[in-house]
């Protein structure tokens, strides 16, 4: 199920390109007629080029502010099967409670 999900978005992505670039293609043209389509056709397509630019600028502004805040701190871990470190602590006292138990 999930991977004819998938298939669906990989098609409606790749039809939504060949949209965009057919927009982009027909404004691109330097028709001299003066026909209302076309025109139509270039304002959609100086709208999707905003709307990218916005979206580079976004995913530059993230990467910056990811670089700036740092990496994630990772949890201390002990030699006690690489818990964190307060059930580390439970290991060890249940470990030593052994030891005084076999004596």
């Amino acid at each position: 199920l999930k991977v004819l999900e998938r298939i669906d978005e990989v098609s409606a992505t790749r039809k939504q390109e060949r949209e965009k670039e057919k927009i982009i293609c027909a404004a691109k043209s330097r028709s001299k007629q003066d026909d209302p389509e076309l025109a139509k056709m270039k304002e959609q397509a100086k709208q999707i080029q905003i709307a990218e630019e916005r979206e580079i600028h976004q995913k530059a502004a993230n990467v910056q502010a990811q670089a700036a805040i740092g990496r994630r701190k990772r949890t201390v871990t002990t030699a006690f099967g690489g818990e964190s470190s307060s059930s580390g602590f439970k290991l060890m006292g249940i470990a030593l409670q052994r030891c005084i138990d076999v004596k």
